[in-house]
């Protein structure tokens, strides 16, 4: 399973992928939800028509209710001879966390990317190459597992590294996962136990692209601070 928290902003953006891979066996689902103070700032009185204050876990019922989801999307395109939905399976989740939850997590993000450059994570953990031209690189800050993304000097092959030194998943992370399976956005039977946090400058992306077979499915894209098309 993966998630891969975007966020969009000018003039930055970032991404967060939390992946699960087979090397890999995180399975604690029992921190306390470190988002809940940030809920009650936003969210102390949520009203019934008879203007009741309702419970935490009343509200938490009531935004869980809320989150829309979109579980049909259609693209067809011939692959191998054969008419094929390339979208098949896509989902898409809106409102699963609130504008207060969402600033505390892109907040965190850039803490850890300006650990990242003061060298205050470990060696594979934060990458950020130098860009040569508009539109291309990023920051990549990786959690759980090191993926490498091409060949690297020790000619290692694009992949899983297995013995990669990377930093944990932040604890920040781990409650973000256990909303996500919680809310019915990733199955509980798929738990991520890595993360990738991808930062892109103003006008940069990703392009179209299939993810290594090396993690398992579902993946997860969260964004942030953007529209999806």
């Amino acid at each position: 399973a993966a998630v891969d928290i975007v966020r969009n902003e000018v003039p930055s953006q970032s991404t967060v992928s939390m992946l699960a891979s087979p090397i890999m066996a995180w399975t604690d689902m029992a921190l306390e939800d470190g988002l809940k103070e940030d809920e009650k700032k936003e969210s102390e009185l949520v009203e019934t028509p008879e203007k009741r204050k309702l419970s935490r876990e009343e509200r938490e019922q009531y935004r869980f209710m809320n989150v829309k989801r979109i579980k049909v999307f259609s693209c067809f395109e011939r692959v191998k001879g054969k008419r094929v939905n390339i979208l098949e399976g896509l989902e898409l989740h809106t409102g699963v966390f609130s504008a207060v939850e969402q600033k505390r997590i892109v907040d965190h993000v850039y803490q850890l990317q300006e650990k990242g450059l003061k060298g205050e994570l470990q060696e594979r953990t934060f990458t950020a190459p130098q860009k040569w031209m508009r539109g291309k690189g990023r920051v990549t800050i990786q959690f759980g597992c090191c993926y490498n993304y091409a060949t690297d000097k020790a000619g290692n092959p694009p992949g899983i590294l297995k013995h990669g030194a990377v930093d944990p998943i932040p604890s920040l992370f781990k409650v973000i996962i256990r909303r996500l399976i919680g809310w019915h956005v990733l199955p509980p039977t798929c738990v991520p136990d890595t993360c990738i946090v991808n930062i892109y400058d103003q006008g940069d992306c990703i392009p179209p692209h299939i993810d290594n077979h090396d993690f398992l499915r579902p993946f997860c894209t969260i964004s942030f601070l953007s529209e999806c098309d």
